[in-house]
């Protein structure tokens, strides 16, 4: 669950920087990220949590209502986004560059991205990330990932004639015990050194390290049912 706000450790709110993305146009869920989970706004859940974990976020968002709700639950947003980044297609690599390039943040040495249509990713996790990251010298980004059994290996892809084929072959052709471990990114946190991203790279690179979270917390809300999932936990205590 988010979690309430209590003191940053040393350090983070210098060097960290929280992103949450909240744009407002949602067509499947309209108005998604301040639909009510668990008595609070998903934008408001997540703002709890980054604060808890760092100190401080930044909300990016198209609608002066958004920013309003995001500033009385203790976000910074320093502008509006524009409305050419708050469509549907928008790539958050977009979203991205514009909070780098528009807002000051001289100290920030790692960008956090935080979902807020991920309403249990907890400041523990966000905080994992960053660790995840600083311990590798070679990982392009740091990631939330929810493990997923085995028999994933044998995952295929039906296209438009509907026949299908293995979505890794090589993966399908080990015995199950052979099978390395396999995970699904949850969507709920990201983290990705900022030097690089003032290169113009993309926040998704290569090597990744995985933060594991325990799959019932993996709920990214793309759809209405996904929704109601997510309520129906929250109100049993998780």
């Amino acid at each position: 669950m988010s979690e309430t706000a209590s003191p940053a450790p040393d350090g983070y709110p210098r060097r960290v920087l929280c992103l949450i993305p909240a744009r407002s146009g949602s067509v499947r869920v309209p108005d998604k990220n301040v639909q009510p989970v668990g008595g609070r706004t998903l934008l408001e859940r997540a703002i709890a949590t980054a604060v808890s974990a760092f100190g401080g976020v930044v909300v990016s968002t198209d609608s002066p209502d958004y920013a309003r709700l995001a500033v009385s639950a203790g976000a910074d947003v320093p502008g509006l986004r524009p409305p050419a980044l708050a469509g549907p297609e928008t790539p958050v690599d977009s979203v991205i560059q514009h909070a780098l390039q528009s807002w000051s943040h001289p100290d920030a040495e790692v960008m956090v991205l935080m979902q807020a249509t991920s309403p249990f990713t907890t400041a523990a996790d966000l905080r994992a990330v960053v660790a995840a990251l600083d311990a590798s010298s070679t990982a392009g980004c740091a990631l939330t990932v929810a493990p997923v059994p085995a028999a994933c290996a044998s995952l295929m892809a039906v296209d438009p004639s509907d026949l299908a084929d293995f979505v890794a072959p090589t993966l399908a052709r080990l015995r199950t015990q052979d099978v390395p471990r396999l995970g699904v990114p949850t969507g709920g946190a990201y983290a990705a050194r900022i030097v690089r991203l003032r290169r113009g790279e993309p926040l998704l690179r290569p090597p990744y390290c995985p933060v594991w979270v325990d799959p019932w917390r993996a709920v990214d809300i793309d759809t209405p049912e996904d929704l109601e999932r997510a309520r129906s936990l929250a109100e049993g205590g998780r």
